[in-house]
């Protein structure tokens, strides 16, 4: 809800865990408006990861008539992510890989 005075008409099309170079990191696809562009439909994805105590977000956001086209690109730069430091073993690691979520 920390969104919900940014966007307007925020309609949620997918969650899931996903794994991003070896960290469980939560993937969040939607569509909406901005208040600031009225009329203007976005979507985007948001994936949000903790890596060694440290949040991490990563936002890809388009005009909803060129998600399509441009998500492939999203996609491939999460699955590029390569951490400079290995993750702490705490960490619980899901299977899936960006994009297929």
């Amino acid at each position: 809800t920390l969104l919900r005075p940014l966007l307007s008409d925020f309609l949620l099309t997918n969650k899931a865990r996903v794994n991003l170079d070896g960290e469980n990191a939560l993937a969040i696809a939607g569509t909406f408006t901005m208040k600031e562009l009225p009329g203007s439909p976005l979507q985007g994805r948001l994936l949000m990861v903790n890596h060694n105590e440290k949040l991490y977000v990563f936002v890809f956001g388009t005009d909803a008539a060129l998600y399509d086209n441009l998500a492939p690109r999203f996609t491939r730069m999460m699955q590029s992510v390569r951490w400079l430091t290995k993750p702490k073993p705490a960490s619980n690691a899901s299977t899936v890989t960006p994009g297929t979520e």
